[in-house]
């Protein structure tokens, strides 16, 4: 790590940073960072790599000169121990931070002759001051409890402390590379490591042409909306226009519907064009993503499976525990066949129409999908475009069981297929994915459901 000659911001032992203004200082939280009036300090000083120190017992760093607006040129002290920083005037007295103190400039002044946690700060250069403070501005889910914790539920405090639900994580161990777009990386009580995945969910549906598609579509996110509880951003893949969807779905212009158009001419084209998002910019920032056919009608609030998802880091799947691998075709049976690979008699597949990824940007998912995309074509340019007949649910089930890792343990138990009649909420489990009839007669069994659905929540 270096410090060259540049603004740092100061950070007391609260994780509060330094202010000066009117000739008065004050302490704000790193999200409320008040830049232009904020405490400097410009120092340079070469810290070479902290666990090579550790681990080869290299030297202590000594004292350097530094400059701290507005107090002018003092040294600057590395404590090695905490990776904090003290510093002490030409008169051999210490910069303390005093909480006790009422806010005159006995809070924060050069006052004392030894060093305890108040007279120890940390340095944060503009970069990772930004990272944390975009951090605090997200939700994440605990990889280690699965639980879903909010921006706002992200605490500071002493000592160099950054609290995440029970998870008190030492901010004094914590570097810029551990704030990721899409992960956080922590050490709790110093040492523990613990990850944490951003949770901004999307969901994403393909609908091509057909009128009773359409209809489907619609029932779809009604009942995301109404039942799903989702208020989050739906993206329609389809040859349709935004005005047409938010008509047929009921969303309002303001509402976070778009659509990703399509244009395909065939079932092939249809189905595969579910793997097209990898490097479209409208789904980068999104983790998870949740793909959808369209003949889906949910039951219940769809957040605690997208948290699960979310903390599994894997792409998940519905298993299909009627079906198997070695016979039935709809999920490989005959790629697997026609690749001469050894099946379980017992292994199941997994449903395409309901998928999760963690995000576009992920390595195993650009892997998959653009491997799927490959294989399609190649089976349709070696036997005709019509040889698989179920297309991208036989290609993905097909690599899932000899190159990639699949989860289906996660959202299985939230899925139903074909029908379901409940008479109350204790009947429903998260969806239902209607499959195993004509697009017409789905959409009218959908229409029944979603009818039967607001009444059990209607008696509520």
């Amino acid at each position: 790590m270096i410090f060259v000659q540049e603004d740092m911001y100061l950070l007391n032992h609260a994780c509060k940073v330094a202010h000066y203004k009117d000739g008065s200082f004050y302490f704000t939280d790193i999200a409320k960072v008040e830049k232009e009036f904020s405490v400097r300090v410009n120092i340079k000083i070469d810290l070479g790599n902290e666990e090579d120190r550790f681990i080869f017992m290299e030297n202590d760093i000594e004292p350097i000169l530094c400059y701290i607006s507005p107090f002018g040129e003092v040294f600057a002290e590395y404590n090695e121990e905490d990776n904090t920083f003290s510093f002490i005037s030409n008169d051999k007295k210490y910069l303390c931070y005093d909480y006790r103190s009422s806010g005159d400039e006995s809070l924060f002044s050069f006052s004392r002759d030894s060093i305890s946690l108040w007279e120890k700060f940390m340095l944060l250069d503009e970069a990772l001051l930004d990272k944390v403070a975009v951090s605090l501005s997200k939700s994440w889910v605990s990889r280690r409890n699965g639980n879903l914790y909010a921006g706002s539920e992200i605490y500071f405090g002493s000592p160099f402390l950054m609290s995440i639900g029970p998870f008190d994580i030492d901010f004094r161990r914590q570097k810029i590379e551990d704030f990721g777009e899409f992960q956080l990386r922590a050490f709790v009580d110093s040492w523990k490591v613990e990850l944490f995945s951003l949770y901004n969910p999307l969901i994403y549906i393909t609908a091509y042409s057909s009128k009773s598609v359409m209809d489907q579509l619609s029932i779809c996110i009604k009942s995301l909306r109404k039942f799903g509880d989702f208020s989050g951003k739906i993206v329609v893949m389809t040859d349709s226009n935004i005005e047409h969807i938010r008509t047929l779905c009921d969303e309002l212009p303001f509402s976070r519907l778009q659509v990703d158009n399509k244009y395909p001419k065939d079932f092939v084209g249809y189905v595969s064009s579910k793997f097209s998002i990898i490097n479209e910019e409208m789904y980068k920032e999104y983790q998870p993503i949740m793909y959808l056919d369209p003949d889906i009608v949910f039951d219940r609030p769809v957040e605690p499976m997208l948290v699960e998802a979310t903390a599994s880091g894997k792409i998940c799947a519905a298993l299909e525990d009627f079906h198997r691998l070695k016979t039935h075709p709809a999920i490989g049976a005959g790629l697997i066949q026609l690749d001469h690979i050894e099946v379980s008699s017992y292994a199941a597949g997994y449903n395409g129409g309901t998928i999760i990824i963690p995000n576009t940007k992920n390595g195993v998912v650009k892997d998959f999908f653009d491997i799927a995309r490959r294989t399609i074509t190649n089976i349709g340019k070696s036997y005709g475009r019509g040889f698989n007949v179920w297309v991208d649910q036989e290609v993905i089930n097909y690599l899932s069981y000899k190159i990639y890792n699949v989860d289906t343990s996660c959202i299985s138990k939230y899925a139903k297929y074909v029908s379901n009649d409940p008479e109350t909420l204790r009947d429903v489990s998260g969806f239902v994915h209607f499959w195993g009839h004509t697009s017409e007669q789905k959409y009218e069994k959908m229409s029944e459901y979603f009818q039967k659905l607001e009444k059990i929540y209607l008696n509520q």
